[in-house]
């Protein structure tokens, strides 16, 4: 739990689920913080209104989850590595809520103030290539990012000066493609 919007919103869903009558109790919320953290306004709604659970959840769990959901390809943030970690505890009849992507998060060197690890990636699927459509260089890094990740990446890419885009016909189609310019390094 961040600042427990997501929670919030998980909370009405069964909520409105069962005041449609489709289900019949309202699943037990548990909200995961990190150990040094507040809560918010929302958590303390939460706790109080819909008799959410809070666990605690430190550092070292936290990396350890990263890097165990990592060797399964799964690059996310830290906040949802604390979901997984406590979910890993509590049995099966939980789910943990597991969104975004850590890729983003862990810079690398360039000039320009570094480049996320997809930039970079980009970069290598681009480097002596054909233009190539976002699907295309999605398609190519093989799953490391969503392909709204990758339109992200992309257009900050041609923002920095270092991508350039054009369009070409492919079959019927009108497609934007993007290539590396010369002066990437």
């Amino acid at each position: 739990m961040e600042r427990g919007y997501l929670a919030l919103a998980v909370y009405e869903g069964f909520r409105e689920l069962r005041e449609w009558g489709f289900i019949g109790e309202l699943p037990k919320l548990v909200l995961v913080k990190h150990r040094a953290g507040q809560m918010t306004d929302v958590g303390n709604w939460l706790v109080e209104t819909a008799n959410a659970r809070v666990v605690n959840v430190g550092d070292e769990e936290t990396i350890r989850s990263m890097i165990e959901l990592a060797r399964s390809g799964m690059y996310v943030k830290p906040v949802s590595a604390m979901a997984y970690a406590v979910a890993s505890t509590l049995g099966r009849d939980y789910v943990a809520v597991i969104t975004g992507t850590g890729v983003k998060e862990y810079r690398v060197g360039r000039e320009l103030g570094g480049l996320t690890k997809l930039q970079e990636a980009i970069i290598g699927v681009l480097e002596g290539s054909r233009p190539l459509t976002a699907y295309e260089v999605w398609e190519r890094l093989g799953g490391v990012a969503t392909i709204q990740g990758v339109y992200k990446a992309l257009g900050s890419l041609v923002k920095r000066g270092l991508v350039t885009f054009n369009y070409e016909v492919r079959g019927n189609k009108k497609v934007r493609v993007y290539s590396l310019l010369s002066n990437y390094k």
